[in-house]
């Protein structure tokens, strides 16, 4: 890969406009040799937002190398949204290092999946995975083939096999509290026992945690207090507000309050 390039994924990794990419080079080199001018052409727009294929492929690939080159896997959440009415699914992984330290890993943010159903974003995260182990694999056959006479590169990259959705037993799956999330755990769930029987594990082992997450269930306690809040200002202040015009759109919702206060 050309050197510059290597600039364009830097500078996209850290979200620099593309529009900003082409003077931003050239300043630098300005800056850096001020009496000849070395800039002879730059790269197109059109190629420097062809660049972020690239950097997908190169994020994923260190995600992948990350994630097998751990001591333990922790914790895996999941989450679902929709875009232009297609079903987007996110995979993060808490991870215990080989260091014995805790990291979180965001294995993919945008996997699509056939539907928004439970069984085929479960289905998707299994291939999530599988592309993981696909980049690895990909990543030391095109080591091994430009160098062939360095074996400690090979060596030093994670075995592809060591992404395995049967480490994901005794871990504990984190997931929204909504009736398809839970459904999607229980299939995902369902998908890693299977795969460790077929590996031959004891009926002991073969054991998934699952619970919610914190931030959704503190909007669902939080939407119970609001709705009862509002319920009782409505019935404390039921005179006060009949003389109000409705226009002014009055309400004693505590949401509604933080809405116009900070704007949240």
């Amino acid at each position: 890969m050309p050197h510059v390039d290597k600039l364009i994924l830097e500078m996209r990794s850290y979200r620099t406009p593309p529009t900003c990419i082409q003077a931003n080079i050239y300043a630098m080199s300005c800056w850096l040799f001020p009496n000849p001018n070395v800039v002879i052409e730059l790269q197109s727009l059109k190629h420097i937002k062809n660049l972020r294929t690239m950097l997908c492929l190169v994020t994923k690939s260190l995600a992948a190398y990350s994630l097998a080159n751990t001591k333990d896997w922790k914790q895996m959440h999941n989450d679902e949204t929709s875009r232009c009415h297609a079903s987007l699914t996110n995979i993060v992984m808490g991870i215990i290092t080989k260091d014995d330290k805790f990291r979180t890993i965001c294995v993919s943010g945008s996997i699509i999946a056939e539907d928004g159903t439970a069984d085929k974003q479960a289905r998707s995260i299994i291939c999530g995975f599988d592309t993981c182990w696909q980049l690895l694999q990909e990543w030391r056959e095109k080591t091994e083939g430009m160098y062939p006479n360095k074996p400690e590169l090979l060596a030093a990259l994670s075995n592809p096999d060591d992404i395995n959705i049967v480490k994901l037993l005794n871990v504990m799956l984190n997931h929204d509290t909504c009736a398809t999330a839970q459904s999607l755990g229980y299939k995902l769930a369902a998908f890693i026992v299977e795969k460790g029987r077929d590996d031959g594990l004891d009926e002991e082992e073969l054991v998934v945690h699952q619970d919610h997450c914190f931030n959704h269930l503190r909007n669902i306690w939080m939407g119970a207090v609001d709705k009862y809040h509002t319920k009782k200002m409505v019935h404390l202040f039921k005179h006060d507000l009949e003389l109000m015009p409705f226009q002014y759109r009055v309400a004693c919702s505590l949401s509604e309050l933080l809405i116009q206060v900070l704007g949240v």
